[in-house]
């Protein structure tokens, strides 16, 4: 990226550089951002930041081993990324995301075509290779259009049973096979490690099944030890726990036609880990602030108008910036680009070296006694 070199006005009269005018604290400012990044940052106003878009051509797919009569699912990305389609009807099956989920809030639209009456959802701490690992542990979000007895065939060997519908939050442990699955429970046909434990279910959605050709709005609120979940900015489920990180995964069972779209990512609720500063090896949680600039006057955000003359500048490149901070204790950033990736930071120094050297600011090493 390029640098945008800053060019004073310059008065007619003595053509000599003008004198800023003196507006005070107004609410609009005219300057020239010598970095597209930095240009984000100035509008990361409390309030206003954006959430970032989620490229869905990222994800990847992964799904459990095929039962009789079941084919593993089918991902198929629209071009651009915004939206992906599962088309087949067929065993437990995920699309998990290239960013892991502590620390977020995500929010995204699901339809499900019809044809069938069975789970659509997602996952939150899905790892890859959960599939076919013993150590798997992760939670289940998934939706039952109607309930039925079923009794899958090799090589699930767990005796069949019924699938109630309704919107249930389950954690799923090791290799569960497909009647697990369905009944969210351990069952005889895998090893007591293995299954699933229903945890609770929808306020108003947990005996009420989707209905096909509707689209639903779900927010996954989520942390190392909170969940909390929106269905049409309805709170429909509000767990606690010692939750694992990893991904957040789309979900379909014996469901084709499945849509899942527009999602995006922001800062969370419920903040991640953070290494502690106090040298005891305890981690700190603090809450999240936004930082950016904003007037005294409570003006609305600066506004970036390029000078009369000068290059044209890069387009701004969005990012999303939180940062957690107990004075004393602990200082850590997250930093969110467009495309849903994330960086954290543990000092401002490494979030200024990594804005500096993304930009190709030439960069110092800070004075003696540490960054000011």
């Amino acid at each position: 990226m390029r640098q945008t070199p800053y060019v004073p006005p310059v008065d007619a009269a003595s053509g000599s550089p003008a004198a800023p005018a003196k507006t005070g604290l107004a609410a609009r400012a005219t300057m020239t951002i010598a970095s597209s990044t930095l240009a984000c940052l100035v509008g990361l106003v409390p309030g206003a930041a954006r959430a970032a878009a989620v490229d869905l051509s990222t994800w990847t797919a992964e799904s459990y081993p095929a039962v009789a009569g079941f084919r593993p699912g089918v991902w198929t990305v629209a071009p651009g990324g915004a939206s992906v389609l599962q088309s087949v009807n067929g065993q437990p099956t995920f699309f998990y995301s290239d960013f892991t989920a502590f620390g977020t809030k995500i929010t995204g639209k699901i339809r499900s075509g019809g044809g069938d009456n069975d789970y659509i959802g997602f996952a939150l701490g899905f790892r890859p290779g959960d599939a076919t690992s013993s150590a798997a542990d992760y939670l289940l979000v998934d939706w039952k259009a109607g309930t039925q007895f079923f009794d899958f065939g090799s090589p699930s060997a767990s005796p069949g049973g019924v699938a109630f519908s309704g919107l249930a939050v389950s954690r799923v442990s090791g290799i569960p096979d497909a009647d697990e699955f369905w009944q969210h429970d351990n069952l005889s046909g895998t090893g007591v490690s293995s299954g699933l434990q229903e945890l609770a279910r929808g306020t108003t959605l947990g005996s009420t099944g989707w209905v096909p050709g509707t689209e639903y709005e779900f927010t996954f609120d989520f942390g190392p030890n909170d969940l909390e979940i929106f269905v049409n900015g309805v709170k429909q489920l509000d767990i606690t726990g010692a939750f694992n990180n990893g991904s957040i995964a789309f979900y379909n069972f014996s469901q084709a036609g499945v849509r899942y779209s527009a999602f995006e990512v922001d800062p969370g609720t419920f903040p991640p880990p953070v290494r502690s500063r106090t040298g005891d090896g305890r981690a700190a949680r603090g809450r999240p602030r936004r930082y950016g600039l904003r007037s005294r006057a409570r003006a609305p955000p600066l506004v970036m108008t390029p000078l009369a003359g000068a290059p044209a500048a890069d387009a701004p490149r969005v990012m999303l910036l939180s940062v957690w901070a107990v004075p004393g204790v602990v200082w850590h950033a997250r930093l969110v680009e467009a495309d849903a990736r994330a960086h954290e930071f543990n000092s401002p120094f490494e979030l200024a070296r990594f804005l500096a050297q993304a930009n190709a600011w030439p960069l110092r090493e800070a004075p003696a006694g540490g960054l000011r």
